[in-house]
C-alpha cells in the first residue's frame, strides 16, 4: 500500500509539471513559413555570418577547448537587441530554447536541438537549417526564416 502511495505522488507530480509547462504561456515554434539560402538573406545577416567565419580564427585561437567547452560561439544575434535567447533546464539538462522579446516579454519556445546561431532582425528570425555553422561554412546552406509576432 506505501508503494502504490508513493507512484501515486510521483505520477500527480510529474502530471503537474507537464500541465504547468503547456500552460506556461510559449508556443513551440515550427519552421512552416520558407526556407531560404544565404544568398536570399539582407545583406547584414550575410556580413555577419561572413564575419564569424573569416575571423573565428583570430578571436578564438584554441577553437577545440571552446568547443568542447559550449563557448566562443554565439547562440543569438540580434541586431537591435530587442531578443534574448536561454535554456530552459529540467535539472541538468537542456529542455528547451526560449527567445525572449524585450520589450515586452513575449516568449518563443524551440526544441532543445534547434541549431544556433538565432538572427534576428526587424522580428525577423533567421536560423540554420546545419548545425555548426559558423564553424563549418558553406555557401549553399540553408535557412529557416520566421515572423515573429
Amino acid at each position: 500500500m506505501k508503494n502504490i502511495k508513493i507512484l501515486f505522488i510521483i505520477i500527480v507530480s510529474l502530471a503537474t509539471i507537464w500541465l504547468f509547462d503547456t500552460l506556461h504561456g510559449c508556443s513551440l515554434i515550427s519552421f512552416r513559413e520558407s526556407n531560404i539560402s544565404f544568398h536570399d538573406l539582407p545583406k547584414e545577416m550575410q556580413d555577419t555570418i561572413l564575419y564569424w567565419k573569416e575571423n573565428q580564427g583570430s578571436y578564438f585561437p584554441n577553437i577545440d577547448s571552446l568547443i568542447q567547452n559550449g563557448d566562443g560561439m554565439p547562440l543569438v544575434i540580434s541586431f537591435d537587441k530587442k531578443y534574448s535567447l536561454e535554456n530552459e533546464k529540467f535539472g541538468p539538462w537542456v529542455k528547451s530554447r526560449i527567445l525572449t522579446r524585450v520589450s515586452d516579454g513575449k516568449t518563443f519556445k524551440f526544441p532543445r536541438d534547434t541549431p544556433v546561431p538565432f538572427i534576428v532582425r526587424n522580428d525577423t528570425l533567421v536560423i540554420p537549417t546545419d548545425y555548426n555553422i559558423l564553424l563549418s561554412w558553406n555557401s549553399t546552406s540553408k535557412w529557416h526564416l520566421h515572423k515573429l509576432r
